[in-house]
């Protein structure tokens, strides 16, 4: 971990394709926020992150291979080395402390404290008694390298993890392939059996998108048949984040 390298990449973008930072760099000038962003110059924030370890970007584009750090480089609590005050250097909060309570989010005129306000999550309509929640596969990196083939048998579809009780109820057995349909689409996964899970909740994975081999619901007329970002809603978000519920909707699961 104490070896840095800079990764140019090795083709530009692919027609309409851009990178997270360019996408994100791009909004920031859009919204006249480039004084927060570096003047939206990625180099400029790279040099921030990397300054604490006394290196810059043009410092790793002079040495392609990478530069290895001593240990001492970068402090594992970096929060308590000493000012030039002798005060600690703390976090990154306006009171150098770890906020429950959050002085930053009062400034702007939020509440400081998160509160869980139930009404702004509607109940789950008929037809759909289902939670769906969602997380990532550590095969892959969010919804990259489905394409790798060594990768892809370590994870070759898109599981949706069910309890054995509504699985029975639906006739759904494991391995089986599912629809999980929301009140705004439908996804195909195999249904895995998950003992200790509650019977309203299921588990999805997010990040699904390549041709499927011969034989499954998401093939080359469907490449987007196992997305579950298409079949939730943005009609419920956050008012402070703009968060939308992708780990917390309502859903049916049936065995195709």
């Amino acid at each position: 971990m104490r070896r840095v390298q800079l990764r140019p990449a090795v083709i530009g973008p692919i027609r309409s394709a851009r990178s997270d930072t360019d996408i994100v760099l791009a909004l920031a000038k859009r919204l006249d926020l480039a004084d927060l962003f570096f003047g939206c110059e990625a180099d400029r924030g790279h040099d921030a992150i990397l300054a604490p370890a006394g290196l810059s970007v043009a410092d790793l584009r002079a040495a392609p291979e990478g530069i290895e750090l001593p240990e001492s480089a970068i402090p594992l609590e970096a929060y308590a080395a000493l000012r030039d005050d002798g005060a600690p250097q703390g976090f990154p909060t306006p009171t150098r402390r770890v906020e429950v309570y959050s002085e930053r989010l009062r400034q702007h005129g939020y509440a400081p404290v998160p509160a869980f306000a139930a009404g702004e999550i509607p109940a789950g309509p008929k037809g759909f008694p289902l939670r769906l929640s969602s997380a990532k596969t550590v095969a892959y990196c969010h919804s990259q390298h489905r394409n790798i083939a060594s990768l892809r048998r370590l994870a070759p579809d898109p599981m949706i993890e069910m309890a054995r009780q509504a699985a029975s109820a639906r006739g759904i057995k494991e391995g089986d392939w599912v629809r999980i349909r929301t009140p705004d689409g439908s996804a195909v996964a195999r249904a895995k059996l998950v003992a200790g899970l509650s019977p309203d909740a299921v588990f999805g994975q997010h990040g699904w998108w390549i041709d499927g081999p011969t034989g499954t619901p998401y093939d080359a007329g469907h490449p987007l048949a196992a997305n579950l970002n298409q079949i939730m809603s943005t009609a419920v978000a956050d008012p402070i984040s703009g968060s939308i519920p992708l780990r917390s909707w309502w859903c049916e699961v049936e065995k195709i």
